[in-house]
């Protein structure tokens, strides 16, 4: 099968939960047999020298990358704001010198399936149709629009909060628009798929399955070690505004009161792209340590005992959680940080929402090491069972076969 993967970013290296989630998938796809193109934008923001990694890729991947600058820029955003109905942070993501290639590239060659990272690569969908016969599915790796309104209703300034409202409304139109206009799509959790199918229905009958995003069978631990439950770390992409609130919420009404009572544990903190102002802001907090971008996410889990997710917005599935998990960490998750999962609590994942119930569940660790043991092992059982990139990928793979043969 002949497979046409369009990127809003360079998937390779994959180094956040963006990039793994493309990635795996891709990886995995060529083990089976599939020949797959990428044709990735390379951002300036993740921009990677694409020369230097090719050597790296498997057999069957091609890779294509075309420079874009997609900085955020007010004049634009207010000019979107007034004259266009598309949400600004998608539209970015149009390039006619793009759009020309993409062209080129579909007269050149045959291509049974085209996948578009939704919602940003939805542009490009008319130039699909015109110039291939491929059937044309999106993946959506969250649902972008409930993120943004989330966001919105947890903002203090009136006007930012109009603005992430306008921006959710938009990208909710936008979302279903991409979905409409493709054969197929895929959700990497099963709450994501209802919600796009409600959106749906009425409007168009169109295939979908939940594919989510797992872990290769070499990462996954063999067994549970005994731990002392001393340290806790985060871990994940500090230029995402959820990431950064969660944290900071965290530290605010967690971690000030635990550490005065802990002195002698930490909180180390992990993540590519943190802003200057981000960074300073974690000087003020005791026992926190700043690692910024490592070069090892696998080595850094197995090297802290205890992850914490304390998102408050986002949409989709936390990949990092899987990871922890995979490597035998213990994961305390806000309910919206473990969307997706399958996780339940108190059974593989301990879950809070206050600052109360993070404080009580992790002043608790060290009293009941049975109990830290089980959920331990029955959270990497999860991983096991319905997160292997293997069987992930032979599913996707029949799921194309099958729209194919229609």
């Amino acid at each position: 099968m002949d497979i046409l993967n369009l990127c809003s970013r360079v998937p390779f290296p994959p180094k956040d939960g963006g990039t793994i989630g493309v990635w795996t998938l891709i990886e995995n796809l060529e083990k089976i047999g599939d020949k797959i193109t990428v044709f990735a934008l390379n951002t300036n923001k993740h921009y990677i020298d694409v020369e230097n990694v090719k050597d790296q890729l498997p057999e069957n991947v091609e890779l294509i990358a075309w420079a874009i600058n997609t900085d955020l820029k007010w004049n634009l955003a207010l000019k979107n704001l007034l004259f266009s109905k598309l949400p600004y942070n998608s539209e970015r993501f149009f390039n006619a010198e793009y759009n020309h290639r993409l062209k080129e590239l579909l007269k050149k060659k045959h291509f049974d399936i085209v996948q578009i990272e939704s919602p940003n690569m939805g542009f490009y969908i008319p130039t699909i149709r015109k110039y291939s016969k491929a059937k044309i599915v999106a993946r959506t790796a969250n649902v972008e629009n409930e993120i943004w309104q989330r966001v919105a209703n947890a903002e203090k300034n009136t006007i930012k909060r109009i603005y992430y409202k306008i921006l959710a409304k938009r990208m909710r139109q936008h979302e279903i628009s991409v979905l409409q206009n493709s054969d197929a799509f895929l959700s990497v959790t099963p709450k994501d798929l209802s919600y796009f199918l409600e959106k749906l229905e009425g409007k168009k009958h169109i295939a979908s399955a939940v594919i989510p995003t797992g872990v290769n069978a070499e990462t996954i631990v063999n067994s549970i070690e005994e731990k002392e439950l001393a340290d806790f770390f985060f871990i994940g992409a500090l230029d995402w505004i959820p990431n950064q609130e969660g944290v900071i919420w965290f530290l605010d009404n967690v971690w000030k009161e635990f550490a005065e009572k802990n002195p002698k544990k930490y909180f180390h903190i992990a993540g590519r792209y943190a802003p200057k102002s981000f960074v300073s802001l974690l000087e003020k907090y005791k026992n926190v340590v700043y690692h910024g971008e490592i070069p090892d996410a696998n080595t850094f889990m197995r090297q802290y005992p205890v992850m914490i997710v304390p998102l408050l917005s986002g949409s989709g599935m936390r990949v990092k959680i899987i990871e922890a998990m995979a490597n035998g960490a213990l994961v305390i998750s806000t309910s919206i940080g473990a969307e997706g999962i399958g996780a339940k609590n108190n059974e593989n994942i301990f879950l809070a929402d206050s600052g109360e119930e993070f404080i009580d569940i992790m002043t608790k660790l060290s009293e009941n090491k049975e109990l830290i043991h089980k959920i331990r092992t029955e959270a990497l059982e999860l991983v096991k069972s319905d997160f292997s990139n293997e069987q992930i990928a032979y599913k996707l793979h029949n799921f194309f076969e099958n729209l194919i043969n229609k």
